[in-house]
Parts: structure tokens; C-alpha cells; sequence
């Protein structure tokens, strides 16, 4: 019997392995009842083996599957078998894709961000996608925490070193609207015009604490501040979910000192990787360099067969 999204919302606490994206309460916030989701469990055991949740809408009346605002990556979850081999994996995540995609009901446009965990190419392609991909940084956090440091470029250490004497980090629950406006002045600043519904990070922040995975924390110079930092998590990842410098201040150690803080604390929750959630642009790709994460491509899968949605995106440049 296939499973149902009531079936998921139930068997969620049952699955640890699920990424923040993937959770039901995540999905309300961001795509309010317009998701949904696709199951694959083993036939012998029952066991869930596979997750994928998807936002389905209709715009204009075009079919659509597009990754939500504020949504760096699509919910999806391989769940391999315990003591699994490392040299199946690769093999068992392809048979699991192609199930959970050919669950995913036919839609005229499509534009997913997998994970980096996904590198299937061949499937996308197989179903008609077109294929880009973007870059992140991840950082293994079961290494030590002199490991990681060490990894560090040295002026990025010495720079921390620096601003541990004399700057002071405090968590800053409360303060999201602050943080909104640095980003938004300082994407201004580089010429960049995005929309921020401020409710809806609001929410995403309120439900975050609720569920112990969200924090935002600011470092000061006295009472000056120098910049902010949004972390969320689950099980296996930390995300440097939103990350603004105050630029009305000069201070290059404040945001090392800001992230290292971060990298730290998801190092001490368990967490496996600390991800960057790396930008193209080539000063904050740089600037995330000097942390020494490893880099990684994800994939980003796009279809757009509605001649109406063609025009709009034309339209828009």
C-alpha cells in the first residue's frame, strides 16, 4: 500500500535521519498545505528506505515543482540498511531515486536543488531535466576541534585569536528583524533586489526554537555590532543559514570569529557537517575558503515545457 503524506507527518519522529527540509513543519511554513511526498520502504521488512518531499503548486495554471523560499535545498532522504557497505551505497541511492522519483506526479515546469549527497545525474536526465550545479563548503565536524582550527587559514586564525580577546558573541533570539536589515542593506549595496517576507522567516525562526534547531547570535565590539549569524540544524548538518556583516564598521575579525563560533557549537551537538551553504559570488566564496571546507557541487534540476511560463521568464530577463 503506498504511503500517504498523513502516513509521513506520522512516521516522522520514527526517522532521525530526515534533513530540516524534509520536516513537516518546515514544509507548512514555507509552502503552507502545497507539498507533498514520496515514500519507498523495503518489501521484506517495511522499513522506510527512502524520502522525498516536493512542493507541487499551480501558477497561472501552469503545473510546477520549485524549491520554496528560503529552502536551500529539496527534502530528501536515502535511509541505507545498518552496516551497510560503502561500496553499494552509490548503487542502492540510484534504485531508491528512481523509485521516489517515479512517485512524483508530471508537472510543466520544475527547478530543485538536491542535496550534496545526490549526484545522479544519469536520472535526472533521464526524466527530461536539465542540469546545472552550484557549489558549497562542508566541513567535517567529528574531526577535533584542534583539527579544524589548524585547518583554518592562518590569517583567518590569527584573526580569531585576535577577536576572542576583545569582542563578545551573544545570542540574539529575539533580534531577526536586525539581521533581515543587514541583509538587505547589504545586498542593496551590491546592487541585488530580493523580496523578504519578514513573517514568514518569523515563523521559520519561532517554530525553529520550538523544535531546538535555530539561533541567531551577534557579535560585539562594547555595545557596537559587528555582524550576525543564523544557524540551523538537524542530525547530521549544521547550515550557515544567514550570514551579514554590519559594513558601517570595519572589523575583519569579527565574522571569523562569529562562524567559528557556529562550526563549534555543531561540532558539540554531534553533528556531522557544517555546511556553508556556499555562495558563486567570488568575495564570499573566498571568504569561506579560509575555513578550509571541502567543496562540493549539488545539483540543480530544471524543465520548463509551459510556453506561458517561457515567456514570463523571458520577460522577467
Amino acid at each position: 500500500m503506498p504511503y500517504t503524506k498523513a502516513d509521513y507527518i506520522r512516521l516522522c519522529p520514527t526517522l532521525p535521519q530526515l534533513p530540516l527540509f524534509a520536516q513537516p513543519w518546515w514544509l507548512d511554513i514555507v509552502c503552507g498545505n502545497n507539498w507533498d511526498v514520496a515514500i519507498t520502504a523495503d518489501e521484506k521488512s517495511n522499513q522506510i528506505t527512502g524520502v522525498f518531499t516536493y512542493p507541487i503548486e499551480r501558477k497561472m495554471g501552469v503545473s510546477m515543482i520549485r524549491l520554496p523560499q528560503f529552502t536551500p535545498y529539496t527534502g530528501l532522504a536515502v535511509i541505507y540498511p545498518a552496516a551497510y557497505p560503502d561500496h553499494k551505497k552509490d548503487n542502492f541511492q540510484h534504485k531508491i531515486l528512481t523509485d521516489l522519483l517515479a512517485q512524483v506526479p508530471q508537472c510543466q515546469y520544475w527547478n530543485l536543488a538536491f542535496p550534496p549527497i545526490v549526484q545522479q545525474a544519469g536520472i535526472f536526465h533521464h526524466i527530461g531535466l536539465s542540469l546545472s550545479v552550484r557549489q558549497t563548503f562542508l566541513i567535517d565536524v567529528r574531526q577535533s576541534e584542534l583539527q579544524i582550527f589548524q585547518n583554518f587559514r592562518e590569517t583567518t586564525r590569527n584573526q580569531i585569536r585576535n577577536a576572542e580577546k576583545e569582542l563578545i558573541i551573544t545570542q540574539t533570539n529575539n533580534d531577526l528583524n536586525t539581521l533581515v536589515n543587514l541583509h538587505l542593506s547589504n545586498i542593496n549595496e551590491r546592487g541585488i533586489k530580493q523580496k523578504i517576507d519578514l513573517n514568514l522567516l518569523q515563523r521559520l525562526h519561532a517554530a525553529g526554537l520550538s523544535h531546538e534547531c535555530s539561533s541567531i547570535w551577534s557579535v560585539y565590539d562594547k555595545d557596537m555590532l559587528l555582524g550576525m549569524v543564523w544557524e540551523v540544524w538537524d542530525k547530521e548538518y549544521a547550515y550557515l543559514f544567514l550570514c551579514e556583516k554590519n559594513k558601517a564598521i570595519t572589523n575583519i575579525k569579527a565574522m571569523p570569529l562569529l562562524i567559528w563560533h557556529c562550526i563549534k557549537r555543531a561540532k558539540a551537538r554531534g553533528n556531522i557537517y557544517f555546511d556553508f551553504e556556499g555562495s558563486m559570488e567570488r568575495g564570499i566564496e573566498y571568504f569561506f575558503r579560509n575555513f578550509a571546507g571541502k567543496q562540493m557541487l549539488y545539483l540543480v534540476a530544471k524543465k520548463n515545457t509551459s510556453l506561458l511560463w517561457m515567456l514570463k521568464e523571458w520577460v522577467q530577463g
